[in-house]
């Protein structure tokens, strides 16, 4: 994750960053809901915002694939 942001970022720093927070929200919200012991740990992973880790990643893949594709 951290080595497609820093390619990405070389061409799109702002979007490279917005992907960025995206991940680290999803993380924060994934840990959350992982450590919650009142819940099934199978489900209550992805339960609030965590389902935006994967934009997060998906977005930072893109945009690297995107910044190489562009590099002469």
């Amino acid at each position: 994750m951290t080595f497609m942001s820093l390619v990405g970022g070389l061409s799109y720093p702002l979007l490279a960053g917005g992907c960025g927070v995206l991940y680290s929200l999803g993380s924060y919200f994934y840990m959350k809901g992982y450590a919650d012991m009142a819940k099934d740990v199978a489900m209550a992973r992805y339960t609030g915002l965590a389902p935006i880790k994967i934009v997060g990643l998906l977005g930072s893949f893109a945009l690297c694939c995107k910044a190489c594709y562009d590099m002469p």
